[in-house]
């Protein structure tokens, strides 16, 4: 269960989903606009997914490949501490 007023999104790392009845393929993503209480979520094959929900930021938003940010500085230091293996690994 999410909170009406939480920002949701799911991005797809691997496999095609199905959601509300369209087809979402791998490395897309998918913002969801609260307007009822469910989501239908279902695939055919096994697939990888990442479900988000959070308080909205209400901040500027800089994205540079991977990385967002709320300014070009801080995309600069991620993208330096990425380069110097300061984020871990992602499986």
């Amino acid at each position: 269960s999410v909170a009406p007023e939480k920002d949701l999104f799911l991005y797809v790392l691997s496999g095609t989903v199905e959601i509300n009845g369209r087809e979402v393929p791998p490395r897309s993503l998918v913002s969801f606009e609260m307007r009822g209480e469910e989501i239908a979520i279902s695939a055919s094959e096994e697939v990888r997914v990442l479900f988000c929900a959070g308080q909205p930021i209400r901040e500027p938003i800089v994205s540079r490949g991977p990385f967002v940010m709320t300014s070009e500085a801080e995309i600069r230091q991620a993208m330096a501490d990425f380069q110097a293996g300061k984020m871990g690994e992602v499986f």
